[in-house]
């Protein structure tokens, strides 16, 4: 099964880079109009990217050779999936406005000391430095660490650590094949030497948030508040060479929406009913204007979404709150 899985991620690498490959290509021809100029920018992107990725990897495994087998700790990402209950969307949000519909893992160290595999989050740019995670396993509590291939890159591996109890903490690092035995090696070799403590042998992971993030929108309604305008946005901008007053009032709903993507504040459903309600508004205007009642249907439309938005919102069910 292992090997299986691990043909998969080596096919979807080479898949990335063709496709890389081919874009690259396709854009030299357009602007160049030439074939040869096209096949020669695809082969050396292709080249280029193999090159990168091999440095990043042998990189990494120069990391992963000069772990300590005392305290042994390495950077990764954690798979937060594997954590407990309403955990994995807590932990997510840590990570800040995009970390909650992210799916790339949460950067973290990963760790022993003092009896315990501990996993913090790492504070980088971008990662929502104010608001620290963690989590930790008593050693006697993990039973093995095995190595398998990546959860969200196309390059590195996995490592499980499997507890008593049936849980998991997964985290990928971006090393493989010896050099990800060898770091598995590491942390057996440390779990091994740890005393056991039997009261520790079925626990949990125990994550702990700090400080909790503010309260924002969920992923989910974030996108669906922001794409609800766009098919009044597309019909506006249809008809926006004779009628331009919902076509004005649409795109700054499809722009203010896109923006706030980045932010996802806790609002953001009702301001895009507002801003709906005022694109409804502005096809009354051109519909009587320009005598073209069909435009109403966009009315229908705006102030219809406008209200479902504001009874969703109205209810608490469109927040992330932490627990």
């Amino acid at each position: 099964m292992r090997s299986s899985r691990r043909g998969w991620k080596h096919a979807a690498r080479y898949v990335a880079v063709g496709w890389f490959a081919l874009y690259v290509g396709f854009l030299v021809w357009r602007s160049s109009d030439s074939v040869v100029a096209g096949v020669i920018a695809a082969l050396a992107s292709t080249v280029g990217f193999i090159v990168f990725m091999r440095w990043m990897l042998r990189r990494a495994a120069q990391r992963a050779a000069a772990i300590s087998a005392d305290a042994p700790k390495i950077e990764g990402r954690l798979d937060t999936s594997c954590l407990p209950g309403d955990w994995p969307s807590r932990a997510r949000e840590t990570m800040g406005a995009l970390g909650g519909q992210a799916s790339q893992g949460l950067a973290v160290i990963a760790a022993i000391s003092d009896g315990y595999l501990t996993i913090d989050k790492r504070r980088i740019l971008g990662s929502g430095r104010n608001y620290p995670f963690t989590a930790r396993v008593p050693l006697s509590a993990i039973d093995d660490v095995t190595v398998s291939g990546p959860r969200f890159a196309v390059v590195g591996s996995t490592l499980t650590f499997s507890l008593r109890n049936g849980e998991e903490v997964r985290v990928e690092i971006g090393v493989e094949g010896e050099s990800a035995e060898r770091v598995a090696a590491i942390f057996r070799s440390a779990i091994d030497r740890a005393p056991v403590v039997d009261t520790d042998r079925l626990r949990s992971i125990e994550p702990k948030i700090e400080r909790d993030p503010p309260v924002r929108t969920t992923p989910a309604w974030t996108m669906i508040s922001y794409i609800s305008v766009v098919p009044a946005w597309v019909i506006a901008m249809l008809g926006f060479h004779n009628g331009r007053a919902a076509g004005t009032a649409l795109s700054v709903a499809f722009f203010v929406g896109l923006g706030s993507i980045y932010f996802r504040p806790p609002w953001l459903p009702r301001l895009m009913a507002v801003l709906l309600v005022a694109g409804g508004v502005g096809f009354v205007v051109d519909a009587i204007t320009l005598n073209q009642p069909l435009r109403l249907a966009g009315t229908v439309y705006c102030v219809g979404f406008a209200a479902w938005l504001s009874r969703k919102y109205s209810s608490g069910g469109t927040l992330s709150r932490p627990a």
